[in-house]
């Protein structure tokens, strides 16, 4: 699908008839406005119709597109276009269609543009309404793949650690004294003990699932009028990335590394007790609370690995110190609490 050809009057016409979102009539004119977001090229469209245009007909578009280390898997594509399609009340926004090209390791996807109506996460403070709305949107998203291991666990996690443990040395020396010799320890010890249990764990399929790997708040859309659902956009993995693991991984990352600790101590097992229930009720048996309780404590050094990689590139050491340090020290905080 050539995306030159979609972004003409001719082109959206075709595509939004074929999604359904135009039943009758045609577009007539688009105009485009290019932005730059971290890892992506955003265009928001302005769409107008003829006088028989019928259906959704959205005025509002957004073309997302990506390419490089981002671009390595077709995830984000699958995200909108085939892992929960018929699934109800999913919480994306309307996808209208996609492409991804693994030979020019770049794609493309065209969402409605929900910024009227929608604010990310990061525009206001989160508190327990908001941590069941995640809750609810999260359960959404995993209950259909409950129980989705990953194909090879040894090889998956031995990739996650290759990656992430070049920066554990590149951390350890830019902390200094700011860590306790305990801390220093306990870190070590977490890479040498942890990816055997990680192992260990995948021999029961309950808790797994495909998870969507990255709840910042940048990721979450939250209607701006106060009501309704919650939204997550950009699953957007890299090559190393787990992207089948506990489904109590997306809520340990939501929390731990991105809240301020006395928000996570209140809000953890309220919420943790929203999933589980928004999980029974989509369906999913054989997996009881106290085993998610125990899979959440055991996500906590996902958040502590998220410091750590930020540290394997040199550049990122410093750059980006005032967020790893910030989520280092929340995550040895909730390993404490959960010792």
């Amino acid at each position: 699908m050539n995306l030159d050809d979609v972004l003409t009057p001719s082109g959206l016409t075709a595509v939004l008839h074929g999604s359904g979102a135009l039943t009758a009539g045609a577009v007539v004119q688009v105009r485009m406005c290019d932005e730059r977001s971290t890892w992506a090229q955003l265009t928001r469209i302005e769409v107008s119709y003829d006088a028989d245009a019928a259906g959704e007909r959205p005025t509002h578009l957004l073309l997302k597109r990506c390419r490089g280390e981002v671009a390595a898997t077709p995830s984000e594509v699958e995200y909108y276009m085939r892992d929960y399609v018929g699934v109800a009340d999913v919480p994306q926004p309307r996808c209208y269609a996609a492409h991804y090209d693994a030979q020019a390791c770049e794609y493309w996807i065209l969402l409605r543009d929900l910024s009227r109506t929608h604010c990310d996460g990061w525009a206001g403070q989160p508190g327990m309404g908001y941590g069941f709305g995640l809750a609810d949107a999260l359960a959404t998203l995993h209950a259909p793949h409950f129980g989705a291991v990953p194909d090879d666990p040894a090889r998956d996690l031995a990739r996650f650690f290759d990656h992430v443990g070049r920066g554990l040395q590149p951390l350890l020396d830019a902390c200094g004294a700011e860590l306790t010799p305990h801390q220093r320890e306990r870190l070590r010890r977490l890479f040498d003990l942890h990816p055997q249990q990680m192992l260990q764990r995948v021999r029961e399929r309950a808790g797994f699932t495909l998870i969507h790997g990255d709840v910042n708040p940048g990721n979450v859309l939250r209607p701006r009028s106060g009501r309704g659902r919650l939204l997550l956009i950009d699953r957007q993995p890299f090559a190393w990335s787990l992207t089948r693991w506990l489904g109590a991984s997306d809520l340990s990352t939501a929390m731990v590394h991105w809240w301020p600790t006395s928000l996570r101590r209140a809000c953890e097992t309220p919420m943790l007790r929203r999933y589980h229930r928004a999980l029974l009720r989509r369906g999913v048996q054989g997996y009881d609370f106290a085993q998610l309780y125990a899979d959440y404590v055991a996500c906590i050094p996902l958040s502590v690995y998220v410091a750590v990689e930020w540290c394997s590139a040199p550049q990122d050491v410093e750059r980006m110190r005032w967020l790893w340090s910030t989520q280092l020290q929340r995550a040895l905080r909730a390993l404490e609490d959960a010792a």
